[in-house]
């Protein structure tokens, strides 16, 4: 179940439907359900009421027997507010939440999935630079927390990093770059509970450039092999055992993309144990 928004949580109309509709998908035993929590203004640290009911999803996940959470820093903000705040800080702030949020969930059979975020917003008006590369993972080894890592993002958060390096790319507003390669998540392997999959066209820039997602591997920016090489290591992952392929279709009632990408997975799957 994915929600994006406050007012989807906060909202009492909207939270009991949230909360039918879990039950109503529990009700049919799927192999696999995962509750994404929203980013959109739901500073889970400094909100009481969103701490509240990320507290209540998390015993809803709990009881209705769901895989697990995905969840986000969720300090999105504007370049100039950024521009006043130490990120380390903001990084130790959010690593003595999750710790404290780790004790919630130590009896609990789930796990929660901190993702990634991408190195700026779709319209470059804002970003959250907390969690986006392998560097800033280290504040997430809390028993039963781990990563989401979103491949999509993390995809773009590299190619527009090389981009704007070599010049190719107006990187006015973005965050400081680090050193990244596509597939360097590897050496996270070891906290990574979950994946997010899709590619992107475009790129944001403070001069109107957009940035779209939920592309199939093979229609993006970025090379299909790279996709590729990407999916083969999330198969090999130690721990994650589900992949959400976050695909966008025209209608989303008759879907025709995602079966199409589901047959790509399917094609590079060795391990017929291994479910797409």
């Amino acid at each position: 179940m994915s929600i994006f928004k406050r007012n989807d949580i906060l909202d009492p109309r909207s939270w009991q439907l949230i909360k039918a509709n879990a039950r109503h998908v529990m009700s049919l035993n799927p192999p696999a359900a995962i509750f994404h929590f929203p980013v959109d203004d739901c500073d889970y640290q400094y909100d009481r009421s969103v701490r509240n009911r990320l507290y209540e999803v998390i015993d809803l996940v709990t009881d209705l027997g769901m895989d697990g959470l995905v969840l986000h820093s969720n300090r999105v903000a504007t370049h100039q507010v950024w521009s006043q705040r130490d990120l380390r800080k903001e990084q130790s702030q959010l690593s003595s939440f999750l710790r404290q949020l780790n004790t919630r969930i130590e009896n609990a059979d789930i796990w929660i999935g901190m993702e990634n975020m991408p190195l700026m917003g779709n319209d470059a008006l804002d970003y959250d630079p907390v969690l986006v590369y392998p560097q800033d993972a280290g504040m997430i080894s809390y028993g039963k927390i781990g990563l989401t890592w979103d491949f999509c993002h993390y995809s773009y958060t590299v190619e527009a990093s090389t981009r704007i390096n070599n010049g190719t790319l107006n990187g006015d507003g973005y965050p400081s770059l680090l050193e990244c390669d596509f597939l360097d998540f590897e050496s996270l392997t070891d906290q990574i509970c979950h994946f997010h999959f899709s590619a992107f066209r475009g790129f944001a820039t403070t001069s109107g450039g957009r940035c779209r997602e939920g592309f199939a591997p093979w229609a993006g920016v970025v090379e299909e092999s790279v996709y590729d090489k990407g999916f083969q290591l999330m198969c090999q992952s130690p721990h994650a055992r589900t992949v959400t392929l976050e695909i966008a279709e025209s209608d989303y009632v008759d879907r025709s993309q995602i079966w199409k990408v589901i047959d790509w997975c399917r094609g590079r799957i060795d391990d017929e144990s291994m479910q797409a």
